[in-house]
């Protein structure tokens, strides 16, 4: 079983209009994408994969979030 690290930080919901929710503390799952289709071409953009303690996922954009314990890295 691998350790989630714990995460703090915000995430924008639309509800009628853009608003930003702030979190203190989260679990950190991994990186992933997520792609806009327009007209004239499409974006992806790299997204964090958040759980908050009710359960609910959130995914902040990565300079949104910040680690809050170390972890210790094999070479």
């Amino acid at each position: 079983m691998s350790r989630m690290r714990a995460v703090a930080g915000s995430y924008k919901v639309y509800d009628g209009g853009w608003k930003v929710v702030d979190f203190e503390m989260g679990y950190f799952h991994g990186w992933g994408q997520v792609s806009t289709e327009f007209e004239n071409g499409g974006v992806t953009d790299t997204i964090a994969i958040v759980e908050l303690p009710d359960g609910s996922i959130v995914t902040p954009a990565p300079g949104d979030i910040r680690f809050l314990d170390a972890v210790e890295v094999q070479q």
